[in-house]
């Protein structure tokens, strides 16, 4: 992808978040998912590709299958995948 140090993130990621991630590292705003890429793409400090895709945890409850996957078609992208659960997902006797 980009050569330079810096982390790529989706179009469709919030915009809040970028500030916050630019105070450690230059990001640049691309379209990562229509290429099979997750929400965030980055090196590390070892030279290797990280990517981290994010849902909320309402997306994981209402349909599973559809995470799993989008997941499955990104593993073997870079050499590391991370998921990012936005929320808290509590088990209770209402289900």
């Amino acid at each position: 992808m980009d050569e330079q140090l810096c982390m790529l993130v989706d179009i469709f990621e919030p915009q809040e978040i970028l500030p916050l991630l630019k105070q450690s590292i230059p990001v640049s705003v691309t379209d990562l998912n229509i290429s099979g890429y997750a929400d965030y793409f980055f090196s590390s400090c070892d030279g290797h590709i990280i990517q981290a895709e994010r849902k909320q945890n309402g997306e994981l409850l209402s349909n599973l299958m559809r995470v799993e996957e989008q997941l499955s078609r990104q593993y073997n992208q870079p050499a590391e995948n991370i998921l990012i659960i936005e929320g808290f997902i509590i088990p209770s006797q209402k289900g």
